[in-house]
């Protein structure tokens, strides 16, 4: 297993490019088309974003959804204190996206902090979906912001766009029901 300092390996790449592809189709084409130097992090976000979305989902019971988040944010403290990603398709990736700088652990904890939030008090309003959606998916586009070296300035812009983006596919799927 590769240290969070290694350098990228090129098979581990077509992995998790393969990931993301799987769980967020329309994310891994938007990092396929970013710089290839920002490209592995980018598909590394989406692939994490989507795991802890489908934490989220795919729980039984809030506890269980609350204990796959919090393997997330154990394995992301494991490589902020220097220790290797637990191995994982996502996490091993998502560490060496840490390490290069290029993702920032303040973005991840925001994601999984609006995804705690979402099964801890629930959305049962308009205002808690626009928090989630600008935690979880403006979150997103916010450590995107930040892997495609966007100025500090656009981030609050980029956030926004990433949760309007998020209201419409939701309002559009509600609609297809």
């Amino acid at each position: 297993m590769a240290s969070p300092s290694a350098p990228p390996d090129p098979t581990a790449a077509e992995t998790i490019g393969a990931v993301a592809r799987r769980l967020d189709p329309d994310r891994f084409l938007f990092a396929v088309f970013a710089p290839p130097a920002s490209r592995d992090a980018l598909f590394a976000l989406s692939a994490f974003c989507a795991e802890c979305g489908r934490a989220v989902r795919v729980a039984s019971q809030p506890t269980l959804a609350l204990i796959r988040l919090q393997w997330w944010r154990d394995a992301l403290a494991a490589v902020a204190a220097g220790r290797p990603a637990p191995r994982h398709e996502t996490a091993t990736p998502l560490a060496t996206a840490l390490a290069s700088g290029l993702l920032r652990l303040d973005d991840l904890e925001a994601i999984l902090d609006a995804r705690e939030a979402e099964v801890e008090e629930g959305i049962d309003s308009r205002d808690a979906l626009l928090r989630l959606l600008a935690g979880a998916e403006g979150g997103w586009s916010v450590a995107a912001g930040h892997a495609l070296g966007a100025p500090e300035p656009l981030l609050p812009s980029l956030r926004a766009v990433g949760a309007a983006h998020a209201y419409f596919w939701r309002c559009r799927k509600a609609c297809r029901q």
